[in-house]
């Protein structure tokens, strides 16, 4: 199960926007695109990896900062509704991805950091704090971290600050 359907199953206002990063940024759908489940987990389902030597991922916050995280895209911002930036990266970037997670961080954006590799100390400059942190050894066993994820999330949607927990490091 991913980690859309875990998520999805008690919110029906949730809003999922997509976009992947390898030298360059590629829309896959915004914030207010899809309103159901089953639509956002097609148009995933759709989705052929984007890969690439380069990662940028400063340039890929600072673009979904200024291309998606908007009222026009579907943010919700101004209603009080938690902004989450879920981050997942192959590896380490070749920009400064601090800097700008900092500026999307001062925006109101909660960021969840998400790697593959030995990445840790990368992670950590990107995320809101360590409890937003999660990484595996493979692309494969990025799944094993959905649920402490979930945990995470949800903590998050409910207002609540996850200092003590940290998502397992493997």
């Amino acid at each position: 199960m991913n980690l859309i359907d875990l998520f999805f199953s008690e919110r029906d206002n949730l809003q999922v926007g997509l976009a992947q990063y390898a030298g360059d940024v590629t829309d896959a759908f915004y914030l207010n695109t899809y309103s159901n489940r089953d639509d956002i987990l097609e148009a995933i389902g759709k989705l052929e990896y984007k890969g690439g030597r380069r990662i940028n991922t400063g340039a890929a916050i600072r673009y979904v900062q200024d291309a998606h995280f908007t009222k026009q895209r579907g943010s919700r911002m101004d209603e009080g509704t938690p902004q989450i930036l879920m981050l997942v990266t192959g590896g380490r970037s070749t920009d400064d991805g601090k800097t700008a997670a900092m500026g999307l961080k001062n925006k109101g954006v909660r960021i969840f950091a998400v790697g593959v590799g030995d990445i840790q100390d990368e992670l950590e400059n990107l995320a809101s704090q360590s409890s937003t942190v999660a990484r595996a050894q493979t692309f494969q066993e990025l799944s094993e971290l959905n649920e402490q994820i979930l945990e995470a999330l949800d903590d998050e949607v409910k207002g609540k600050l996850c200092v003590d927990s940290q998502l397992p490091a493997k």
